[in-house]
């Protein structure tokens, strides 16, 4: 038949389209023509392919899969070799980029705002801001509303499991006296300044600048006075009971003692008793020693 407008031709549709009847793409600087058949627009195969003769390029592996399908059931199905897959730009003021819906209602959106992602839904949203501080914040809208203090992340049945921080936490603030920026635990080995020492438990609990220590042990060798490796520098002076059993006291001194100086690294065992100095508390050997000092540090 003669060519004819667009325009004039008649509605294309299931009923009145014969088994070869073609829809003809013809590429105006070669003989190539691309044809698309009843079956290929009235079927749930794949109604139109660009660049590729595959009906699933999103499943493709090589090169050779790459391309685009557009589906009849409205799904658009593609595959790009090495290169990114999609570019969506949005140009002019800020907003939405790509909106995501449900049953006809929106769930959340990919944004922008002053050059930035944002992501999220309903007054929950959050900017990714890797240009003027590389952060992570969250928003009340995608428009970016002010959002501080009201998303909680996780909850309880819904937990993280860890975190992995090379900074510190602010709680219950944002000022420096806020800021947990130091939490360990472990175990360590007292070191008399003379004789031995047998430790059944010797921990450590550092929360920030407090320093929790316990030793629990039988002293082998006796005569040293002194441990001189505590885990943390001291930062105060402090001192602290201990229960011993077997251990010999200095005459008039009945209470065993420890105790820590400022800026230092060891630790005094003494007896002190009423009305008399304290003295240097050599350990007795096969005593008992127990005790759980707490220190600052600086």
């Amino acid at each position: 038949m003669a060519d004819q407008k667009i325009s004039e031709l008649t509605a294309l549709t299931g009923g009145n389209a014969a088994d070869d009847d073609v829809l003809a793409i013809v590429d105006t600087s070669a003989t190539e023509t691309k044809k698309i058949t009843r079956s290929e627009l009235f079927t749930d195969t794949p109604t139109v392919l660009v660049g590729t003769t595959g009906t699933d390029p999103n499943n493709a592996t090589t090169s050779g899969g790459a391309g685009l399908a557009i589906r009849s059931d409205g799904r658009i199905l593609n595959g790009v070799y090495q290169d990114f897959t999609a570019d969506f730009n949005r140009i002019g003021n800020d907003g939405e980029i790509i909106r995501l819906s449900k049953d006809g209602s929106t769930v959340g959106s990919i944004s922008t705002l002053n050059g930035m992602l944002a992501i999220g839904n309903d007054n929950v949203f959050l900017n990714i801001d890797g240009g003027s501080g590389d952060y992570i914040y969250p928003m009340s809208s995608a428009s970016g509303g002010a959002s501080d203090g009201n998303v909680t992340l996780g909850f309880s049945s819904r937990r993280f499991k860890d975190l992995y921080l090379s900074g510190g936490v602010y709680l219950g603030g944002t000022g420096s006296a806020n800021k947990l920026d130091d939490y360990e635990e472990g175990t360590w080995t007292p070191s008399l300044n003379s004789g031995t020492f047998s430790a059944v438990g010797a921990t450590y609990t550092k929360i920030g600048r407090l320093v929790m220590l316990t030793l629990d042990g039988t002293v082998g060798t006796g005569g040293g006075s002194q441990i001189t490796n505590i885990p943390f520098t001291t930062g105060v002076t402090t001192a602290t009971a201990l229960y011993t059993s077997g251990q010999n006291f200095s005459s008039g001194r009945t209470v065993p003692i420890v105790i820590v100086g400022g800026d230092s690294t060891i630790l005094y065992f003494r007896d002190i008793g009423d009305n008399v100095a304290f003295a240097a508390m050599p350990l007795t050997a096969g005593a008992s020693i127990t005790f759980n000092i707490t220190y600052y540090v600086n």
